[in-house]
């Protein structure tokens, strides 16, 4: 046990630097958890409750249990402060053959294949903004994930300020989405009204809510890399998921804003519709250049910095 814990607790001799910072900790997590699930989950929760009041209800009772569950993560990062995260808790709660099937379904199955997933939306995307890239999707979908591997290689340093670039751009697109919709006269604020939805349809209606809020556990993954770990780890799981929170919630005050509950369900892109409306269609086509990072609704990740070599 003590030979194992020197060469993971990012104390001991060939241990990885602690270079980030709690801000850099909220922003991998906000980075994380915002992803296209709020673009196009807010319709599926809309076609299940058909309430302003309950769809605004029903983000803000998922990002609470979120929360539980990133207070409960960042006290075993707190007290296990080392390279691994989830590996290292179920490895000392279970056993190490529980982390082991777990480390490798990772390796093989989830990262890997949101990887592939991610690139190839992005290839997509980026098709749509430039229609001549529509014949080298496979192209471009290697060209990124080469580019994202290589930011890597790069250390902590070039990796840790990409990832707070473009969490920073999401914030703020969003931002600007969600004050111009909200403080525009044009549009007449919907009816907040609660018509409370049976048991089932309210907790079913919370899958998609979830789904939208993953991903704030991966900063648990990096604890060997942060500062003070026991002092930033949680700053940057609740901080991030503070934000988060926060803007989902007003996003969704937003969508509701411009359009119906009903009109919510019926769109396949609510973002894109909102932002057509407030903005024309170039404000459809930004919307499309933040979505292209995140292929899925119930897998919203980013490429984080995962070593410290410089």
């Amino acid at each position: 046990m003590a030979s194992r814990d020197a060469n993971t607790n990012g104390d001991g001799a060939g241990s990885l630097e602690r270079r980030l910072s709690a801000f850099d900790c909220v922003m991998i997590v906000a980075g994380a958890v915002i992803g296209v699930g709020i673009f196009v989950n807010p319709s599926e929760v809309a076609r299940h409750l058909r309430s302003p009041g309950a769809i605004l209800w029903a983000w803000m009772v998922g990002g609470t249990l979120a929360m539980l569950g990133g207070i409960a993560c960042s006290k075993l990062g707190r007290w296990m402060p080392r390279a691994g995260g989830l590996y290292v808790y179920l490895r000392e709660a279970y056993h190490p053959s529980v982390a082991f099937l777990y480390g490798w379904t990772v390796l093989f199955a989830v990262f890997s294949g949101i990887t592939a997933a991610v690139s190839l939306t992005f290839a997509r995307y980026a098709a749509v903004l430039v229609p001549p890239l529509a014949s080298f999707e496979k192209g471009i979908a290697t060209l990124l994930v080469a580019a994202l591997a290589a930011i890597n290689y790069g250390g902590m340093v070039l990796s840790r300020t990409v990832q707070n670039f473009f969490t920073l751009a999401k914030i703020c697109a969003l931002a600007l989405l969600i004050v111009t919709a909200l403080g525009t006269a044009q549009f007449d604020a919907a009816v907040v009204t609660v018509e409370t939805p049976d048991a089932s349809t309210f907790l079913f209606s919370l899958l998609p809510v979830l789904m939208s809020y993953g991903g704030w556990y991966t900063l648990t993954f990096l604890a060997a890399d942060i500062k003070r770990p026991a002092r930033a780890l949680p700053i940057g799981i609740i901080g991030g998921l503070s934000i988060v929170i926060v803007i989902y919630t007003l996003i969704n005050a937003a969508y509701l804003r411009v359009m119906t509950a009903t009109e919510m369900a019926d769109s396949r892109a609510v973002a894109a519709a909102m932002a057509e409306r407030v903005f024309g269609a170039a404000g459809a086509n930004v919307i499309a250049s933040q979505k292209k990072d995140r292929p899925w609704p119930w897998r919203n990740r980013v490429a984080t910095p995962r070593g410290s070599r410089r």
